[in-house]
């Protein structure tokens, strides 16, 4: 091992283990009883987890509990919104639903964490001198399955929570109108 590998190591850990944000989403949500949303989810799309994805992507996975309200009761409401009744009696399983989180490293740091660890650009990224989100989701109904990766980019905010929080709340619900639509489609539904 280098010491330039150590130093970039030790780094990276310590800044990202600082770090465990809470996602508050400015989105409401509503109580649905007419489908069911079963959650068939792997554990791991459940976790968070910092720098690394399935060994290669320099990216960054946000877990359920990084988000309020929880993102499948977001999916759910949404999904109610836009097709009520048609999913009425309806089992919707849930296969994947990833938030992933793409951060363009803005210093040398950044970019000698990456090289270290042989970390490479997210598949689907347009730029990636940018900050992106990208959202895995899968669901079926009726034996139809729909998969999307669907990638937002996350316009940089000046130092402002409340900003931050409103573009954070914009992408999220972007991401899964845009998914809701597909899905609708695919399984042949109507608004």
């Amino acid at each position: 091992m280098t010491l330039k590998w150590l130093v970039a190591s030790f780094a990276a850990g310590f800044l990202l283990a600082s770090c465990a944000p809470t996602h508050n989403l400015n989105i409401p949500t509503h109580e649905v009883q007419t489908f069911e949303l079963v959650d068939k989810r792997p554990q791991g799309d459940k976790d968070t987890s910092y720098g690394r994805l399935d060994g290669k992507w320099a990216i960054s996975k946000f877990g359920d509990g990084s988000f309020t309200p929880d993102r499948l009761a977001l999916l759910k409401s949404l999904l109610d919104d836009a097709y009520g009744q048609e999913l009425k009696g309806k089992r919707i399983e849930v296969t994947r639903l990833r938030t992933l989180v793409y951060l363009y490293p803005r210093n040398n740091l950044g970019e000698m964490i990456n090289e270290a660890h042989g970390l490479q650009i997210y598949p689907g990224i347009p730029d990636p001198r940018k900050d992106w989100w990208i959202f895995e989701i899968a669901a079926s109904v009726d034996g139809k399955t729909y998969a999307r990766n669907i990638a937002k980019e996350t316009p940089e905010t000046k130092f402002c929570a409340s900003c931050y929080q409103d573009v954070r709340s914009m992408v999220v619900l972007e991401a899964l109108n845009e998914f809701v639509d597909g899905f609708g489609k695919n399984a042949g539904l109507k608004k």
